[in-house]
């Protein structure tokens, strides 16, 4: 996936040690280098990117990312969740129901999202 200047493969002593320079330089605590793709993966679910696009990015089964990430995918049922309420209360002209959506999307094996 990476390669040197004149085109040959990065040694990966040499990446880890380029990486972990980086890390410190930025002030940072020390960081595995497989954190890069966590960090990623946690972003694009907390954006909203579709479960299956980020698993084919990250070349997973969906059911692999869906369950290692579960914690993102439960933060963006919460919205979405939240979003179908606002527009329950619209619709009924302002008038708060139970929160039956938000209630419903967020209970699931692991119980509801706090």
């Amino acid at each position: 996936m990476f390669s040197s200047t004149v085109g040959t493969p990065i040694d990966d002593g040499n990446a880890l040690r380029e990486f972990d320079a980086v890390v410190k330089a930025a002030g940072l605590p020390k960081q595995r280098f497989h954190d890069l793709r966590q960090a990623a993966i946690t972003l694009l679910g907390a954006q909203g990117v579709p479960l299956k696009v980020i698993a084919d990015i990250v070349g997973h089964p969906i059911r692999l990312t869906q369950n290692v990430y579960q914690h993102v995918f439960q933060l963006a049922k919460r919205e979405a969740a939240d979003k179908m309420n606002e527009l329950s209360i619209e619709a009924t002209g302002g008038e708060e129901k139970s929160g039956l959506a938000t209630a419903f999307a967020t209970v699931g094996q692991a119980g509801p999202v706090n």
